[in-house]
């Protein structure tokens, strides 16, 4: 089981853009740090264990730390906006 946590931006994205669905992905990263056949999730080109998760126009942007356990959630974010 991994635990999630949330960036001081990306908490203050998710208090903005609140979406059940972004609260439900949060829940199911702790089970499943890559959850591909779920949802549709992208590694990120140049970045170490980065990934983004399409939820309609939101993207979640977010870094797996393997050894720790740990999943770091850096961005909630609409899709123009995310990669920037």
């Amino acid at each position: 089981m991994f635990a999630v946590e949330l960036s001081r931006r990306a908490k203050k994205e998710f208090d903005a853009i609140y979406d059940k669905r972004i609260e439900e992905v949060l829940k199911y990263l702790e089970f499943d740090p890559v959850p591909a056949k779920s949802y549709d999730v992208k590694k990120l080109e140049g970045l170490k264990d980065t990934f983004r998760i399409r939820i309609g126009k939101i993207r979640i942007v977010y870094t797996i730390i393997w050894k720790d356990k740990i999943i770091l959630i850096s961005r909630i974010e609409k899709r123009g906006t995310a990669y920037d």
